[in-house]
């Protein structure tokens, strides 16, 4: 009995239990936007977004590195926001997942694609360049998740008092570095960018509006008990 109770205030202390929920829903919701909006548009026509631009970025393998940090930041930026308090973590999550939603919708809506190079499969770095292709389709382009995951991340960290000014500045490195990974990977073109962080501000903003709306009503009803 004490070990459970001792095992739940440590999982109380990593993850608070009023962010579970929140998490478990934008898990849910960021696979059935993800993956599941593929099983929709997969007969349907889908466009290439592709500008001028885009034709002079060549493929550069490096970039898998930030790319595949992003998840890194993805996951210790939830956590951190979901330990900030209850309202910071139902503000940035709630804003996360309408954004999401957001998303699936304009996936359905408007299905996108690319062409990507042919690539030579001859070192470690395009092993791993090969590796993101097979798993990742080249579809659900626009606007491009990877970008607003990190946005809002960053946009998260912004806000966090107890964090210091040169983690603020890395972590905003990180990001412009995330976003440059995702066209030099060929991965997507220089509007899904544009589109993804778009989208993420719309989604903070729906977040922080319906939140205040929701704890002002509380406050109202309290009042009149």
């Amino acid at each position: 009995m004490q070990d459970g109770f001792s095992i739940s205030k440590k999982r109380e202390k990593f993850i608070p239990g009023y962010s579970v929920f929140p998490l478990l829903t934008l898990i849910i919701i960021n696979f059935a936007v993800y993956n599941g909006t593929r099983l929709l548009t997969d007969e349907m026509h889908h466009y290439d977004f592709s500008l001028v631009v885009d034709k002079h970025i060549s493929l550069m393998p490096v970039f898998v590195v930030p790319y595949l940090l992003a998840y890194v930041q993805w996951i210790a930026g939830y956590i951190l926001i979901s330990r900030v308090g209850k309202d910071f973590c139902y503000q940035y999550i709630g804003g996360e997942i309408f954004a999401k939603v957001m998303v699936g919708i304009i996936f359905v809506l408007i299905p996108t694609t690319m062409r990507r190079p042919e690539i030579l499969v001859n070192n470690y770095w395009m092993k791993m360049v090969d590796l993101i292709y097979k798993i990742d389709p080249p579809t659900n382009l626009f606007p491009s998740v990877h970008c607003m995951e990190s946005w809002i991340c960053f946009r998260a960290c912004l806000k966090m008092k107890s964090v210091r000014k040169s983690i603020k500045i890395f972590v905003g490195i990180l990001t412009f570095t995330i976003f440059l990974s995702t066209v030099f990977m060929k991965q997507h073109v220089v509007v899904d960018i544009i589109g993804g962080v778009l989208i993420a501000e719309a989604g903070l903003f729906l977040g922080r509006i319906i939140w205040k709306k929701k704890q002002t009503n509380q406050n109202i009803e309290y009042n009149k008990i």
